[in-house]
């Protein structure tokens, strides 16, 4: 597997300290994994979010009607599946097969490491306001953290294992239910200028591969999992999805995925957002209903020098929401920090001690575009 870990390293020296390219209309940098940037500096997340602008949404509802009817059950089964956490996504994403397209969803849901009040609320109000049937799939715990402690030991990516059973699952579900329809919600590689660049319907090269496909037997052993312990967490291959005849399609791209706007949306529908922003975020809807989440989302700072603030930015930019000056302040006051709260729980879920724990952070940190001071990491020159 290519070693995603290692940042895309900029040359530097103390008296010379590397001046990274920013993305002039957002602030996201050169370092973001798959990003690219034209001869105006506009990135590739920006320049998708042009092509958006164009986009006649109608059109595209009647062709994803088309496909619904295309893989309507015709016995009272099951229409489709569609994972879910019970977050904002999944919301609007069960909100239209159900409510808008008129299908019959089986729900997927694979719990997350910890479970919080607030996360565990949002999923029963999904289910509550939509009348849907969901099965949860509970990974063993003590292989699931096996996993977790050596990904970030490893690669400092610890919800590699997690993150490859949320899109493993599903499909496997569904063809063991017949089902010809797997509904993701956002393609955020494609959104927001990451690796895999493609604007269409189709998901299923995505879920196989984004996650860098499957390790082989050397990589679990060295894990600790045995070759019995790691069917959930297997994609089902090319040809066995064409078999069962399954589609795998972006929701985002038939309905114009604006992370914000979702947002409204659910809560319209009942879901709820933290009570508090957390340090190191700006936003209160994002990642609740596991805080380890969060932990793997900050490492993206310790590697690249982006993290979820930036994110956030880059959404609200490409609706005018937000203007670059003002993410750029955002950034350089809250990008890098962790809360203590996440961090906590992530040392509780694992059983790492925190002296470890920073030993890891440490060796994997890109030190030519962030440093340690003033107890935290921070960008070495800030966002401009």
């Amino acid at each position: 597997m290519p070693d995603l870990a290692a940042p895309n390293m900029k040359v530097a020296t103390a008296d010379h300290p590397t001046r990274l390219r920013y993305c002039r209309r957002c602030v996201y940098p050169e370092t973001k994994p798959g990003i690219r940037f034209d001869a105006e500096d506009i990135c590739s997340g920006c320049r998708a979010q042009e092509r958006k602008r164009s986009v006649d949404w109608s059109a595209r509802l009647e062709e994803l009607r088309a496909l619904c009817a295309r893989c309507r059950s015709d016995d009272g089964g099951y229409d489709c599946v569609v994972p879910i956490s019970g977050g904002k996504d999944s919301h609007l994403q069960v909100y239209y097969m159900k409510e808008i397209l008129g299908m019959h969803p089986l729900c997927v849901h694979v719990a997350p490491q910890t479970t919080t009040a607030l996360g565990a609320a949002n999923l029963q109000n999904l289910q509550d306001r939509f009348g849907v049937d969901i099965v949860t799939l509970r990974l063993n715990p003590a292989t699931e953290c096996r996993i977790t402690r050596h990904w970030m030991a490893t690669r400092a990516w610890p919800n590699w294992g997690h993150d490859k059973a949320i899109y493993a699952w599903p499909a496997q579900v569904a063809i063991n239910f017949g089902v010809r329809l797997l509904v993701m919600g956002e393609n955020h590689d494609y959104e927001s200028g990451g690796k895999d660049t493609g604007d269409g319907a189709a998901a299923a090269s995505q879920m196989l591969h984004s996650l860098d496909g499957e390790p082989d037997s050397t990589a679990w052993a060295a894990a600790g999992v045995h070759k019995s312990e790691i069917a959930p967490y297997l994609s089902p291959s090319p040809e066995a999805l064409d078999d069962a005849g399954l589609n795998v399609i972006w929701l985002g791209y038939y309905v114009n995925w604006d992370g914000f706007g979702v947002y409204l949306r659910a809560r319209d529908l009942g879901f709820r957002p933290l009570d508090r922003t957390p340090e190191g975020l700006i936003d209160t809807y994002c990642g609740i209903d596991d805080p380890v989440v969060q932990v793997n989302g900050w490492l993206k700072f310790i590697k690249f020098g982006f993290a979820r603030v930036s994110d956030v930015a880059f959404n609200h930019i490409s609706y005018d929401r937000m203007t670059r000056a003002r993410a750029v302040e955002l950034v350089n006051a809250h990008e890098g920090r962790l809360d203590p709260v996440f961090k906590r729980a992530w040392l509780d879920y694992t059983g790492v001690d925190e002296t470890s724990f920073d030993a890891i952070v440490d060796r994997f940190a890109n030190r030519d575009v962030v440093a340690f001071t003033d107890g935290r990491w921070r960008l070495k020159q800030p966002v401009r």
